[in-house]
């Protein structure tokens, strides 16, 4: 398992790039250059589960004692990522999918793209990161990306 890092494909698509989220149930989305002190580790998740018959997917709660609240987990990856998190002695709090990243795409080459992180993390020397969880490399640290 190994968190990485969502790429933007060009410098000046961050230019472009904006970030949604939650707080108490109000949205709000601001420029990429105006999210710089939004504690995102404290936002609702922007995305909530979708549930069907016989769905596959394992999902629930972990509680974080890091954080000191539930986390959301939406797979079996993620509940292991979040557990490897909580246990990080450099991670200080960690949120499940709390915003939306939205980045104009240059004409011709489709609309503009979005992508919702699995977390987000603040280590111990104020590093704050967002990440995936996915199953490539299980003996990766799964807080590799938030403490660079």
């Amino acid at each position: 398992m190994n968190l990485t890092r969502w790429q933007s494909r060009s410098a000046d698509a961050v230019s472009r790039a904006q970030v949604e989220f939650k707080r108490g149930g109000v949205a709000a989305r601001l420029d990429m250059a105006d999210v710089r002190n939004v504690a995102f580790e404290t936002v609702d998740r922007f995305r909530e589960p979708t549930s069907w018959k016989h769905k596959v997917n394992y999902t629930g709660f972990y509680w974080a004692a890091t954080s000191g609240r539930h986390v959301w987990f939406e797979s079996l990856y993620e509940m292991t990522a979040l557990m490897r998190l909580d246990r990080d002695p450099m991670v200080l709090a960690i949120s499940a999918q709390p915003m939306r990243i939205h980045r104009a795409v240059p004409r011709g080459q489709g609309d503009v793209q979005h992508h919702t992180p699995d977390f987000f993390v603040v280590a111990l020397r104020g590093t704050r990161k967002s990440g995936q969880a996915t199953h490539r490399d299980s003996q990766a640290s799964a807080c590799g990306f938030a403490v660079r």
